[in-house]
């Protein structure tokens, strides 16, 4: 899997668009089951936000299996420089696997260029997130 924006508007597409992972013709309860936490824009799952039922679709998917996610394993340990380095691409909710790289965030060159001078690190599209953590974890 790659790294996923769930912005408000990529979200309502994104929603739409793959099949399956809508809610279940409004049965409340269930729906509160699956919702858990909200998203980033509520405490309190709402269920007229789009970002809550996203949230509450992935990972009912995840439980049904119907997603699977690659292993974590270098993300979790470098977790606090790939916090500042997704936090330096403007992307501090994204999901990142071991697998996620740079050109995941489909970022124009200004916009790269920016996120590395933040972190001090030199980026490019083909580096995995886990390796510009790494040399931020070095530089410090």
């Amino acid at each position: 899997m790659r790294a996923m924006w769930l912005g408000r508007a990529e979200v309502e597409c994104w929603s739409v668009a793959v099949p399956g992972l809508g809610f279940s013709g409004g049965n409340e309860a269930q729906e509160a089951q699956l919702m858990g936490r909200a998203c980033r824009y509520h405490d309190i799952p709402q269920f007229d936000c789009v970002d809550c039922k996203a949230v509450a679709s992935v990972r009912q998917a995840v439980a049904d299996g119907r997603v699977e996610l690659a292993p974590t394993v270098l993300v979790d340990m470098l977790e606090p420089y790939v916090e500042q380095v997704l936090e330096a691409l403007e992307h501090s909710e994204a999901l990142v696997t071991d697998l996620s790289k740079v050109g995941d965030f489909s970022l124009e060159d200004e916009e790269r260029a920016a996120a590395s001078a933040r972190l001090g690190v030199v980026m490019t599209d083909t580096d995995y997130i886990y390796e510009v953590a790494q040399r931020v974890r070095d530089k410090t």
